[in-house]
């Protein structure tokens, strides 16, 4: 199956981010966290949220992200752009088309943050033909692959295969 038709339990999603589960509870009460058509409320015994992939990636990022000094709201907001937005070839400096939630299939894909106004920050692909070192030391950005990396086998998944679900089909129209 692939990893976005997953979907995993909340307790283990916040887990995985590296956030209690009583704050991630926090977040969605406040309406940091939004919970999309694909998340699910379980029934009977034990009851909980079932978070789609994407929804599993926003928290993960949300969390790197307030671990950085950002404050939950915007931490939640800024992921927003990575799990649940895509860039399309040519608006807003996209040089190659992404789907949501997908990493770029070559190079690297840094989510850039702007502390300012975190619906600003942006997801970029980078080739190797840009000084990698030294945008990672001057800007403040996420790779985000190696987030996922650190991150996303604690969800039970095998990583190799979710991350190669990430990377595939990152064209816009693709599913």
């Amino acid at each position: 199956m692939n990893f976005f038709d997953k979907r995993f339990p909340f307790r283990i999603v916040a887990e995985a981010a590296g956030i209690k589960h009583d704050t991630a509870a926090k977040w969605i009460s406040r309406n940091y966290l939004v919970m999309r058509t694909e998340d699910r409320e379980t029934s009977g015994r034990g009851a909980g949220k079932l978070l789609s992939a994407r929804t599993s990636q926003q928290t993960i990022l949300a969390a790197e992200l307030n671990r950085r000094g950002m404050s939950p709201e915007h931490a939640c907001e800024a992921a927003i752009c990575f799990a649940h937005e895509g860039e399309v070839k040519g608006h807003h400096h996209a040089t190659v088309s992404r789907r949501p939630g997908h990493l770029y299939p070559d190079g690297l894909t840094l989510f850039f943050l702007n502390r300012e106004s975190p619906w600003l920050s942006t997801v970029r692909h980078f080739t190797g033909e840009e000084p990698i070192k030294k945008i990672r030391l001057e800007l403040d950005a996420v790779d985000l692959e190696m987030l996922f990396q650190m991150r996303i086998g604690a969800l039970g998944v095998e990583l190799l295969l979710a991350i190669s679900d990430m990377k595939a089909a990152c064209e816009a129209g693709a599913n």
